[in-house]
């Protein structure tokens, strides 16, 4: 099994298209004081985490499934994961398979991360890439915005990425525009409770797209919806609604690089959401 310095290289180094280098990252740990040692896994992108499980999550939904459906355990775990649900290790075996076949085969994977994987592959060409819009329309929805997201780093355009009147991108990751469209729910991720605390809400901001939030200049250019929803959730958190939650295995490290931190910093933004929590 190789390590995770080294499969992350390779993912951000050896395979990641040039056009997304030093934007996209990936994250996976292990929670050394927990039980079994389980953990999480992420993908980041300009140090917002777009994609994120673990390994709770997962557990907790395949059990409830395997016990509710009476399913072959295959059958469930393939349903859990097409929700977007996984942990470190799936991450790892997801990228064994990938890194030991063609990118065909990875394209065309059973499992979803293998996918996104192959969407931001340097060997998958521009002529290919844009080939695969068709197919990418019956894709799942947590993954096709990966689709979206290379194509729009190598300056290629969707036919429904254009607002009629103006000529303004409408760019399912960037602008945030899906949170607008009809249908659109919040995910249950993002649903903060009484018991939530500063650890979760900063998860919560920071996947939703909280360093977008820092950099809005026009609003035009943003789902409304998303606005609201960020904004009040940035308020929230600036006036102490959250607390630490003091759990030792429950700590947070802001997804930012430190020149990103310093840069926010340098803006005004409260050391809150630029303090990694020990």
């Amino acid at each position: 099994m190789s390590t995770w310095s080294g499969i992350r290289k390779k993912l951000e180094a050896d395979y990641l298209c040039p056009a997304l280098r030093g934007r996209v990252r990936y994250f996976a740990t292990t929670y050394r004081e927990s039980h079994d040692q389980e953990g999480r896994a992420a993908i980041l992108v300009d140090g917002g985490e777009i994609l994120k499980s673990n390994y709770f999550e997962y557990d907790g939904s395949f059990w409830s499934m395997y016990y509710r459906l009476g399913k072959d355990a295959s059958v469930i775990k393939q349903i859990v994961l097409n929700r977007g649900l996984f942990d470190q290790r799936i991450f790892y075996t997801a990228f064994q398979e990938f890194d030991n076949q063609s990118i065909e085969s990875s394209l065309a994977s059973k499992t979803p991360l293998v996918r996104i994987f192959a969407l931001l592959d340097r060997r998958l060409g521009k002529r290919r890439l844009a080939a695969l819009e068709d197919v990418m329309e019956k894709e799942l929805d947590w993954v096709r915005p990966f689709y979206r997201l290379r194509m729009k780093a190598e300056g290629l355009r969707l036919k429904s990425d254009r607002k009629e009147g103006d000529g303004m991108e409408r760019d399912g990751y960037c602008g945030h525009f899906e949170w607008d469209e009809p249908g659109f729910e919040v995910m249950r991720q993002y649903i903060l409770t009484g018991g939530s605390d500063l650890e979760d809400a900063l998860e919560v901001f920071y996947s939703a797209g909280g360093y977008d939030f820092f950099n809005v200049v026009d609003p035009r250019y943003y789902g409304d919806r998303w606005l609201e929803f960020i904004g009040n959730l940035y308020s929230e958190i600036d006036d102490g609604k959250y607390a630490p939650s003091g759990k030792p295995y429950k700590r947070y490290a802001i997804p930012l690089t430190e020149e990103q931190k310093r840069e926010l910093s340098s803006r005004g933004v409260p050391d809150v959401f630029v303090t990694d929590i020990p």
